[in-house]
């Protein structure tokens, strides 16, 4: 599985302070080991669907990051916290 990170998550991603930038980075590499084993997610990773295709990780108690599961790649589109994420998708 190959994971693509989209410029929209990149620029919000370089914003954040070094110990979420980690976080959001441990939950995206926890999100593909899942995957790959075919376990359960974790209850703390709060993977949850959320409109059409899009779907919602939970890295911390704060930051969320949206993604798209494709047959055999993982577009990583935005990261931010529950408002952002409700702007994000109202905005689309």
């Amino acid at each position: 599985m190959q994971v693509v990170y989209r410029p929209s998550f990149l620029r919000r991603y370089q914003h954040l302070p070094p110990n979420r930038r980690r976080a959001v980075q441990r939950a995206v590499e926890r999100l593909l080991d899942t995957i790959h084993t075919h376990r359960i997610p974790p209850g703390g990773l709060g993977i949850k669907r959320l409109q059409g295709d899009f779907w919602e990780l939970r890295s911390d108690i704060r930051d969320r990051v949206i993604f798209l599961l494709r047959t055999d790649v993982i577009e990583v589109i935005f990261v931010g916290n529950h408002d952002d994420i409700r702007r994000f998708l109202r905005e689309r």
